[in-house]
């Protein structure tokens, strides 16, 4: 995965210094398995393919007589069982999973439809849950991670197949609250998606269930694949922000990382999520790379400016604002600003003999805008603009005008000393989150 870096916006203070085979399709477009006059015996095939605690093919089809009223909805699951069972006798595992997944679409969609016995129910929803994941073993797939949400009534989860498929697809929970974009090279076997909302615990802004101290804005989603797998394209996670919740305009999509910290975003507008509108991101490239080359000055005046947008509350949205943004994996999902506030935390106003050390050394803090939260690994950097003085790293003798470090576990950074020049001295510190994108 290509690592990339963008940078959040800062405020400064200032001091003296400023910082699916071998199968044929019927007339309904659904896979069926050719006949066959002799068989091998069924019970020999599917114990072949039993992981674990598979259920037997009796027990799954008790399931399927239990779950589907009778009528012609019942009968079509049957005969999409009976090929499943046909495919693995013939050992098409391939084709018989494709066939497991319209059975699996099959009982999603008459389960949300609330025409399954039990209705939506919750002894329903755990019987339509057993089915899915006897289903998913019978053939041979993992059925790790299967879930219809805690609560599969709530307008905010959906559980969904979706087939390989020539056309962008999406999936996106009744609220138009979140959603995934899933463009055609993306999937080469048919997966289920789940999307639910992440409600337990309870969270007190500025926390949230992502792993980082910067202010977060839910609500917070889960999204899963099953099976588990990293897939062939991004797809476009988006997210819907409450206007209630004021969440800025810098905010943008993160979820965690397995390793530990959260993957940011680059933000691209989730247009398919209806009724929500596009948040007036900011473009903070520019000031990025004037730091990155030495021009703090310019590089600071910059993303001051950015930063005063961002901290500007922007015209309510109806439905809320949309942040988005691509990914091949998934995790908890939500927003994140991360716009750092930077303050001096020692003397800006000092005096001291030319060739002596300032007082006071520059010392800052970085914190979150709203949450006020201490950020650690902040990158800041302090640089002489006026005076021709020097700075000393902690703990070294080394001269230099321009010295790099990162704020302490309390969010903090500070040079060893500062060598005064002549005349009036001056310098700034600005500060940047660094963040790993994928």
């Amino acid at each position: 995965m290509r690592s990339t870096q963008f940078r959040a916006p800062i405020v400064g203070a200032v001091m003296l210094f400023t910082l699916i085979a071998g199968a044929c399709t019927g007339s309904d477009n659904r896979t069926v398995m050719p006949t066959a006059a002799d068989l091998p015996s069924v019970d020999a095939v599917v114990t072949t393919v039993k992981t674990g605690a598979c259920a037997t093919k009796y027990d799954v089809g008790a399931q399927i007589l239990a779950l589907y009223p009778k009528g012609k909805t019942r009968d079509q699951a049957l005969i999409d069982y009976a090929a499943i069972l046909l495919g693995l006798v013939f050992h098409q595992t391939k084709a018989a999973q494709t066939i497991m997944y319209q059975l699996w679409n099959l009982t999603l969609t008459q389960f949300y439809a609330s025409k399954l016995t039990g209705g939506m129910s919750s002894t329903a929803s755990a019987a339509v849950l057993k089915l899915g994941t006897s289903l998913y073993c019978l053939v041979g797939l993992d059925p790790t991670g299967l879930t219809l949400g805690a609560n599969p009534t709530d307008p905010n989860t959906v559980t969904q197949v979706v087939f390989p498929s020539s056309q962008t697809q999406t999936v996106v929970t009744p609220s138009q609250n979140a959603g995934i974009q899933i463009p055609p090279t993306a999937l080469t076997t048919p997966v289920t998606f789940t999307i639910t909302p992440i409600t337990t615990p309870t969270f007190v802004f500025p926390a949230g269930p992502l792993n980082t101290n910067l202010d977060q804005y839910g609500p917070f989603f889960e999204i899963s694949v099953v099976p588990q797998q990293t897939l062939s394209d991004s797809v476009l996670v988006g997210l819907c922000l409450p206007t209630a919740d004021n969440a800025p305009a810098s905010t943008l999509l993160a979820h965690n990382l397995a390793a530990g910290g959260i993957e940011i975003f680059q933000p691209v507008t989730p247009l398919f999520l209806v009724g929500c509108a596009p948040t007036g991101m900011l473009d903070i490239r520019s000031p990025l790379e004037l730091a990155r080359s030495g021009d703090f000055g310019r590089a600071f005046a910059g993303l001051g400016r950015l930063a005063i947008g961002a901290l500007t509350p922007t015209a309510a949205n109806a439905g809320g604002s949309g942040i988005g943004g691509k990914t091949k994996s998934f995790s908890p999902f939500g927003g994140v600003d991360p716009t750092v506030v930077i303050a001096a935390t020692s003397s800006t106003s000092q005096t001291g003999a030319t060739g002596s050390a300032a007082p006071s050394s520059p010392a800052v803090q970085v914190t979150t805008p709203t949450g006020h939260t201490q950020i650690p690994g902040v990158g800041v950097a302090f640089a002489v603009t006026q005076g021709g003085g020097d700075f000393t790293a902690t703990s070294s003798t080394t001269q230099v005008q321009n010295l790099s470090t990162t704020t302490d576990s309390h969010g903090n950074a500070a040079v060893g000393s500062w060598i005064l020049g002549p005349g009036a001295n001056t310098a700034t510190a600005t500060g940047a989150y660094t963040i790993s994108t994928g």
